[in-house]
């Protein structure tokens, strides 16, 4: 979030302002519409649940429409995520906490001042801020307050700045290589004492061209991605059935959850869009059309990992968790299909070749 706010989607307010009109839709609309829906039956409770959408599942689905998908397409979907991802965090610290111990919720906050100064001071040590965030997120777990809070404000104490500028960078790692060849290649089975120290100074200035918050976030993707997220869905996703139980109003549940993923976030991240940009307050990017806005707004509904995430905070009866889930599996497929379906049948080679 931070890397996107400093450099990246959210960098520029007017390149970000539609896709933060679309999430706020895209969280509003879908809650109104479950509570509505789910007025006076069990789990009203759940209205957050509906609101989130899974930035991986559903910049999955649209990377399957390969070569075809406009880059502007692309930084739409991925902006509006990012977006919806903060709105999340917001809801869940704000609606989903339970009783709150405000002297550990102090003693973090000072920790996080120390993290703030720390990153002013220059200390770029990536094992002082981690080791720091742990002990801030033990904090928040015991606080009451859920600690992926303290997990998202610990990322944004993370230096982001580079101590070297590329064009430094290539001429020292140039001249460092130059030691290896200064007339002819030759490959001896010893190095010499130049060639020895210019590998150190190479891996100094390797070091020191990467900023602390890229390096952490570029060595931890691949576990999160092939581990953290598979083991996260899989220890969420499941869903038991059991006999004995009243299920009246709890099936309601399942169809209320679905419906509001697939309508609501279609009706609220397409209608805002659609609403403000005909009243002159936004203006649809590049070579979009609205029929790709409607299909973005399917993928929008594909809330799976984060919807369940937010059910299990919701919801301790067992009964009410697995009907949600069940709902929130059909809710995403449905609008995962439904999105992917739309913009194959309307992104043509020429939106990307027009593009270029």
């Amino acid at each position: 979030m931070k890397r996107e706010i400093l450099t990246g989607e959210l960098s520029d307010i007017k390149q970000a302002s539609m896709p933060v009109i679309a999430a706020v839709g895209g969280m509003a609309l879908p809650a109104l519409l479950f509570i509505g829906l789910n007025l006076g039956k069990p789990g009203i409770e759940g209205w957050g649940i509906p609101m989130a959408t899974d930035i991986a599942f559903s910049l999955g689905i649209l990377s399957l429409l390969g070569k075809r998908v406009p880059l502007n397409l692309k930084i739409f979907l991925t902006a509006f995520a990012i977006v919806d991802d903060i709105g999340a965090v917001v809801i869940i610290a704000i609606f989903y906490t339970s009783e709150i111990y405000w002297a550990m919720l102090l003693i973090s906050a000072g920790l996080y001042i120390i993290l703030i100064l720390a990153n002013l001071s220059g200390i770029r040590n990536i094992n002082f801020y981690i080791i720091t965030g742990f002990v801030i997120w033990y904090l928040f777990l015991k606080s009451g307050i859920h600690p992926t809070i303290a997990g998202v404000l610990l990322a944004f104490t993370i230096p982001a700045n580079r101590r070297i500028r590329i064009p430094i960078f290539l001429n020292r790692m140039q001249r460092n290589l130059d030691e290896f060849c200064p007339t002819d290649c030759e490959d001896k089975m010893l190095l010499t004492t130049k060639q020895l120290v210019a590998i150190d100074n190479i891996e100094y200035y390797i070091e020191k061209v990467q900023s602390p918050l890229q390096k952490l976030e570029h060595s931890l993707h691949g576990f999160v991605t092939f581990f953290v997220m598979p083991v996260f869905a899989l220890a969420n996703a499941g869903v038991v059935f059991t006999g004995g139980h009243d299920l009246s109003g709890v099936d309601a549940l399942t169809i209320d959850i679905a419906v509001a993923l697939l309508i609501g976030k279609f009706l609220g991240v397409f209608g805002f869009t659609w609403l403000f940009t005909k009243l002159g307050f936004l203006k649809l990017p590049g070579n979009l059309r609205w029929v790709h806005m409607m299909g973005l707004g399917f993928l929008g509904g594909v809330g799976f990992t984060m919807s369940i995430f937010i059910s299990t905070l919701a919801y301790s009866d067992i009964i009410l968790l697995n009907h949600a889930k069940m709902g929130i599996l059909v809710g995403s497929f449905l609008a995962g299909i439904s999105g992917y379906l739309l913009l194959r049948a309307t992104l043509k080679k020429s939106d990307v070749d027009s593009e270029e």
